[in-house]
């Protein structure tokens, strides 16, 4: 999941929001790891990719932030098969290295 982070590096409401809900699905979905990944200059990317496609987006926030989600994605698998570790900031860490579950 994105965390959104402001460009110094600091959380405020947003990213409080994105922690509540990340840590809801890490309760309710089992054996699924959830991660929370800064996404600080993905919209940014998101219209830069849009505008190379031609795609005009000044009206539809929906698609940029679909792109974006979708940029965020990208670079976390990017880093996991590069590094082989987990991207972001694991949300319930503790539970999956109690189980034994990859990830934890």
């Amino acid at each position: 999941m994105g965390l959104p982070k402001n460009m110094a590096g600091d959380e405020g409401p947003s990213a409080k929001k994105a922690r509540l809900f990340a840590e809801e699905i890490a309760k309710r979905v089992s054996g699924v790891r959830v991660c929370l990944v800064d996404e600080r200059l993905t919209t940014t990317q998101a219209q830069a990719k849009l505008h190379e496609a031609h795609i005009d987006t000044r009206r539809s926030r929906k698609i940029i932030d679909q792109m974006a989600a979708q940029i965020i994605l990208e670079q976390a698998l990017e880093l996991e098969r590069s590094s082989s570790l987990a991207p972001g900031e694991a949300v319930g860490e503790t539970k999956w290295a109690s189980e034994g579950l990859p990830g934890g």
